[in-house]
C-alpha cells in the first residue's frame, strides 16, 4: 500500500470504530469468525482477511468479546506481540479509525491502493484465483486510516462490467463512502 507503514506502539491500547470496505460495500464493523489452530486442537474468534494456500497469505487479528461483527475494538498485544482487537463500547479515537480493506482484483489481475494520507498497516493477507493464485491475486489489509482521508484503489485485469477504480472518503464523521471511476470522473466524490 502506497503511505502505508508498520504498526508502531503507540497505536496499542486505543479504541477505535471498525469499518469493512469490500468493493463498492461499506459495512460498519468487520465480520468475525472461527479460526481453527494448527498446532492445537482449538478455535479461536478472528477478524481475517486473505485466504490460505499457494499464492495466498492469510492474516488474522485474534478478537475477543464479539459476536459476529465487531464494530469497536480495543487493539491490544497478544503474549507474542501480535495485534488483538477486544470488543469494547468505550469513546473511541476522533481522529483515527480501522478499516478492512477487502478489495476485489480482476480475472488475470491485481489491485493496487494508495492513500492520501499516511496509514499505519496492521496487517496484510492476499486473495488468489487460480493454482498458486497464477489468475489473479488482490491485496487485502487491515490499517489505521486517519480521519478525513482518501484511498484510491485501482483494479487491473478483467473485471466484466464491475469498477475499475473506487475511491473511498473517509469522513471527519466517521462515515466512510465509496464512489466508482465513473462517479469520480463526474466529481460525484467531491462535497457539494
Amino acid at each position: 500500500m502506497k503511505n502505508g507503514v508498520q504498526l508502531q506502539e503507540a497505536f496499542f491500547e486505543k479504541v477505535y470504530n471498525v469499518f469493512t470496505l469490500a468493493g463498492t460495500k461499506i459495512m460498519k464493523g468487520a465480520k468475525v469468525e472461527e479460526y481453527k489452530l494448527k498446532a492445537v486442537d482449538k478455535s479461536i474468534s478472528a477478524v481475517k482477511i486473505g485466504e490460505e494456500g499457494r499464492g495466498r497469505k492469510l492474516f488474522i487479528v485474534p478478537t475477543i468479546g464479539a459476536g459476529e461483527v465487531v464494530d469497536r475494538v480495543r487493539l491490544v498485544k497478544t503474549k507474542s506481540g501480535k495485534p488483538k482487537f477486544v470488543a469494547v463500547s468505550d469513546e473511541p479515537e476522533k481522529d483515527m479509525m480501522i478499516i478492512v480493506l477487502m478489495t476485489p482484483f480482476g480475472y488475470r489481475g491485481h489491485n493496487y491502493h494508495e492513500s492520501e494520507k499516511e496509514v499505519i498497516i496492521i496487517g496484510h493477507g492476499i486473495q488468489a484465483d487460480g493454482l498458486a493464485g497464477r489468475v489473479g491475486d488482490g491485496d487485502n489489509y487491515i490499517i489505521i486510516s486517519p480521519i478525513p482521508n482518501n484511498i484510491l484503489v485501482r483494479i487491473s485485469g478483467r473485471v466484466y462490467g464491475n469498477p475499475d477504480n473506487i475511491k473511498y472518503v473517509i469522513k471527519s464523521n466517521n462515515l466512510v463512502e465509496a464512489y466508482t471511476g465513473e462517479e469520480i470522473e463526474w466529481g460525484l466524490d467531491e462535497d457539494i
